[in-house]
């Protein structure tokens, strides 16, 4: 699924919103894009690829969030992991 959809982009023209003229819609879908095409790759349990938004705005700001949650989740993992094998041994 694409968001915001062209129409949509075409609508906020049309009805001159300013953000619109300020950052254009192309730029802005491939940002969201992005920020999606990552998520989804958390959602599905891959946590390696960074996620990386080329952006200093709110775009960027919710990028590195997401990165800070990424590296978060890689970390928890990891320790669940390790304190799985070490259970395991202590078991055998």
């Amino acid at each position: 699924m694409m968001w915001p959809s062209p129409r949509l982009c075409r609508t906020v023209r049309r009805n001159g919103a300013r953000f619109d003229s300020a950052f254009p819609c192309g730029r802005r879908m491939r940002r969201i894009g992005q920020l999606v095409a990552g998520t989804q790759a958390y959602a599905k349990g891959s946590y390696n690829a960074p996620l990386r938004v080329d952006a200093h705005d709110e775009f960027g700001y919710l990028a590195h969030a997401f990165e800070q949650m990424r590296t978060s989740l890689q970390r928890h993992l990891t320790g669940l992991e390790e304190a799985n094998r070490r259970l395991y041994q202590t078991q055998r």
